[in-house]
């Protein structure tokens, strides 16, 4: 009997050729955190291109807002399908919690005002590598507040992209 074909010894799951998402004949779905990255990176592209467009009408201050207002209906958007399509339920929050909320968000609404500005002073593509550093900033509240140090590699890996930040920073002064 040619074992190919599905019978009662063996299903059609055994007739199926595996594909790059199954693996010992069960299905591995991709993670909504892919597709979600994805969308994101790709938004978060259109918006900096955009917003370094619209620096060019708009003082830093007006730009940072258009970038902002942007940003909202987006994240809005994002909670409704979380709460309504997933059915989640939104955690409740905390007084502690809106003030570091409200640190952090004033705190990223003056580092976005200054990398519009960086854009007026060197070039587009500086702006957006001095905003890159944020790695060596991640890095040490991972490894000084959130007590989880990273590995040497990683490391290595972050000087590594820091230099680079270096290098084009300084361009055409060597």
């Amino acid at each position: 009997m040619n074992s190919s074909c599905p019978t009662a010894e063996n299903s059609v799951a055994d007739a199926v050729p595996p594909t790059p998402y199954t693996r010992n004949r069960e299905r591995y779905d991709v993670p909504l955190w892919i597709p979600i990255t994805i969308a994101a990176a790709l938004c978060q592209n259109i918006r900096t291109t955009m917003q370094q467009k619209i620096r060019g009408l708009l003082s830093v201050d007006g730009a940072n807002f258009v970038r902002y207002l942007y940003g909202a209906p987006l994240a809005l958007g994002m909670l409704a399908f979380l709460v309504w399509g997933t059915g989640r339920q939104v955690p409740s929050i905390s007084a502690a919690f809106l003030l570091l909320v409200a640190i952090a968000g004033v705190a990223q609404i003056v580092a976005t005002s200054l990398m519009i500005h960086s854009f007026s002073l060197r070039n587009y593509a500086v702006g957006t590598v001095y905003s890159k550093t944020e790695t060596v900033f991640v890095a040490l509240f991972a490894t000084f507040i959130a007590a989880e140090p990273l590995k040497f590699g990683a490391w290595i890996g972050i000087l590594v992209c820091l230099g680079g930040v270096a290098i084009l920073s300084v361009r055409g002064k060597f």
